[in-house]
């Protein structure tokens, strides 16, 4: 009776213990592939970005890229969405 109380308990702990690491490996699944807060394209660039692509188109024209004066990123528009142009570094 005792042994099968201990082979009970170790199957739940067993299951426990794997229906844990399956949560953690989704959540860390998830967190690689989403961008972090740093890598995101800020709200108020993608804000001009179509307020600027609405004049332009207005004219004929169409909006190649920005750049932030202030931090210097570049950002540019491909797949329907905004994205930073990543900047390479200087020998």
């Amino acid at each position: 009776m005792c042994a099968m109380k201990a082979a009970e308990k170790n199957a739940k702990r067993r299951a426990h213990y794997n229906h844990l690491e399956r949560a953690v490996d989704a959540e860390a699944a998830k967190r690689f592939h989403e961008p972090t807060y740093s890598q995101r394209i800020p709200h108020y660039v993608k804000q001009v970005y179509e307020q600027l692509e609405l004049a332009a188109g207005l004219s004929g024209f169409e909006i190649a890229g920005l750049r932030d004066r202030r931090t210097g990123r570049e950002y540019y528009k491909a797949d329907n969405e905004v994205h930073e142009r990543k900047q390479e570094e200087e020998p």
